[in-house]
């Protein structure tokens, strides 16, 4: 009877995939972006003996901002808010196992005065030309989980500010084990 609660309880953990990517759909200007999902289990194996994703409750990030060549923090640390729809926003979230994506605006390409800004909670903060490095702090029931680092390349066009080719629109995953 024990069987199936130990194959949850471990395999069941939620797991948060991350996808980095821009978003040019809108009029405004480039807006980099970052996805959060908790995919349901694949496996057909584990399916079958009845065991699933748990949602991940709780679910928080922190984002520190660092200049690559220098390593110089810009920004310590702020809470960015989570959109799980596009009226829907909050700075803690429950991630049920699905495919569908929460998303994360943290900058965002200004057209009229041509510069890339950093949405730091309800600051904008002026990003000048150069590569960031973007450290997304992920928690999960007020405990941190683990952390994914990210490059960001502001140039001076729209189309130079863009993530490192190396983590754009893969899906980049971490397991949590309670």
């Amino acid at each position: 009877m024990a069987y199936p609660f130990f194959l949850q309880l471990f395999l069941g953990q939620p797991e948060i995939g991350l996808v980095f990517t821009n978003d040019d759909s809108g009029n405004e200007g480039r807006i980099i972006r970052v996805y959060l999902m908790n995919p349901p289990i694949k496996n057909r194996l584990l399916k079958v003996l009845r065991v699933s994703r748990m949602p991940a409750q709780d679910l928080y990030l922190f984002v520190q901002v660092c200049n690559a060549s220098d390593r110089q923090v810009i920004v310590d640390s702020f809470a960015p808010e989570i959109a799980l729809s596009p009226s829907s926003k909050a700075g803690r979230v429950s991630l049920p196992p699905s495919f569908l994506m929460a998303s994360i605006d943290l900058a965002r390409w200004q057209r009229p005065i041509n510069s890339a800004v950093l949405i730091a909670g309800n600051e904008l903060m002026p990003l000048q030309e150069g590569t960031y490095i973007i450290n997304i702090e992920i928690g999960l029931d007020g405990k941190t989980k683990y952390v994914k680092p990210g490059l960001l390349h502001i140039g001076k066009t729209e189309n130079e500010m863009t993530w490192d080719k190396n983590i754009m629109d893969k899906f980049l995953t971490g397991k949590f084990v309670m």
